[in-house]
């Protein structure tokens, strides 16, 4: 016999118990440019997501754009290569402040110098001794400072009593001359100039490697000095670049996971046209190496 339920029930085929029927609700289809959420059950406005940038929190805190996967797996180092592929590694400069160059300028002027020169007026040699722009330098030569990029002679041949006076002499009989030709229009105009050994006026050099062999202590000493001088002037992963064979041989020793390269000593018996030769080709090998990081 079959068996009725009231109305609003139906029987239960595996039981045989009459059941409160469920009532299945048909929702409707949401609308273009929208979209079910599965925990509301609402329609809300599609967000769009985008296949090109995705911005993400640095470890700074700050907010960069940065290109998502596309599946293509060349994409992070490209961004990479984008990134470091700047003159100078090359070096990116850093931001040279009015208060830096002014502190540099007091701890180190006597000692130092940067590769900018004023123009060549005439003969080779003329306006190598006018430093007057180093005195209140305008913002755009700030600008042109570039404390990653250190050109590091030996030592100074006799005292200098002006500021950022070395490697622009007041003797006609210099040869720094060949330096401001040689480096002009080139990644290394504005690098910080110094010299390794200080203190120490020597024009002859063998006389002062010979003291050097015999009091290993001074030399670490001035090492020391050279590596607080790096700090202080700003530079993060230098180009260190020996200007002739004795400063070569002195940063070989004491930096030897850093690459150290090396140029001829502009005092060399070399032209100015010879030497701007091995500033472009080492320019031109800096930029090829940046290029494939």
């Amino acid at each position: 016999m079959d068996i009725r339920c009231p109305n609003g029930t139906h029987i239960n085929k595996n039981t045989g118990v009459c059941e409160k029927k469920t009532i299945k609700i048909k929702r409707k289809r949401c609308t273009n440019g929208t979209r079910r959420n599965k925990k509301t059950g609402n329609c809300e406005k599609k967000t769009t997501k985008t296949n090109e940038i995705s911005i993400k929190k640095s470890s700074n805190g700050t907010r960069q754009n940065k290109k998502k996967k596309t599946g293509n797996r060349n994409d992070n180092n490209n961004i990479h290569r984008e990134q470091t592929k700047v003159p100078g590694n090359i070096v990116l400069p850093n931001i040279m402040t009015r208060d830096r160059y002014n502190s540099i300028k007091d701890k180190y002027g006597h000692m130092s110098s940067w590769a900018i020169w004023a123009k060549q007026n005439g003969k080779s040699k003329s306006g190598m001794d006018d430093i007057s722009f180093f005195y209140n330098p305008s913002q755009t030569l700030l600008n042109t400072l570039n404390p990653n990029i250190i050109l590091v002679g030996l030592n100074i041949s006799e005292k200098i009593d002006r500021v950022f006076g070395n490697f622009h002499p007041t003797s006609s009989n210099a040869q720094d001359y060949k330096t401001r030709y040689a480096v002009k229009d080139t990644m290394f105009w504005g690098a910080y100039m110094t010299d390794i050994i200080k203190s120490f006026e020597e024009k002859i050099s063998g006389n002062l490697m010979k003291y050097l062999n015999k009091n290993k202590e001074f030399e670490k000493e001035n090492i020391e000095s050279f590596k607080q001088e790096l700090i202080d002037i700003g530079s993060t992963n230098p180009i260190l670049i020996a200007l002739g064979n004795d400063s070569y041989k002195i940063l070989k020793r004491h930096f030897p996971k850093h690459e150290i390269y090396k140029i001829t000593h502009y005092s060399a018996y070399i032209t100015k046209e010879k030497l701007r030769l091995e500033f472009e080709k080492l320019e031109n090998k800096l930029r090829t190496n940046a290029s494939k990081v």
